[in-house]
């Protein structure tokens, strides 16, 4: 599988293999894990200041935006997609722009995770289909 239709990696280390016949394939994808450090309550206290002077007179679900972001799961996490989601909005007030680099500041990478996908096709234009295994069973 060394050939160049087989076998291609990137600098993260992603994998994708594929057999000879290009009817499986098996993903191997590495991806970061992280946590927030400090900077994320300087980041909670700005938007705060943000909400609270925007959603003076309007309705209380502007408000419910940074809060479901900031509130912590039933593991005490804070909402990790939902702080990621504020980061793709186009806000050009200075103190939001203050906000997103105090979250850019405060994603600290702890380590990787590696995750292994395989899928199957019944022919080699057909869609590719998952195929679960599932190793706690063995």
């Amino acid at each position: 599988m060394a050939n160049g239709n087989t076998y291609m990696t990137d600098a993260k280390g992603n994998k994708t293999l594929l057999s000879f016949d290009g009817l499986f394939k098996i993903q191997v994808a590495v991806a970061d894990r992280f946590d927030f450090g400090p900077e994320l309550q300087v980041a909670k206290g700005i938007l705060d200041e943000c909400m609270n002077e925007w959603s003076a007179d309007g309705p209380p679900e502007l408000q419910a935006i940074i809060t479901n972001a900031f509130n912590t799961d039933k593991e005490g996490q804070i909402n990790r997609a939902e702080i990621f989601k504020l980061l793709r909005l186009d806000i050009e007030d200075e103190r939001w722009q203050r906000a997103m680099r105090a979250i850019r500041d405060a994603i600290r990478v702890i380590g990787q995770a590696t995750y292994v996908r395989c899928y199957q096709r019944p022919a080699p234009d057909a869609r590719w289909q998952h195929i679960t295994i599932d190793l706690a069973k063995a």
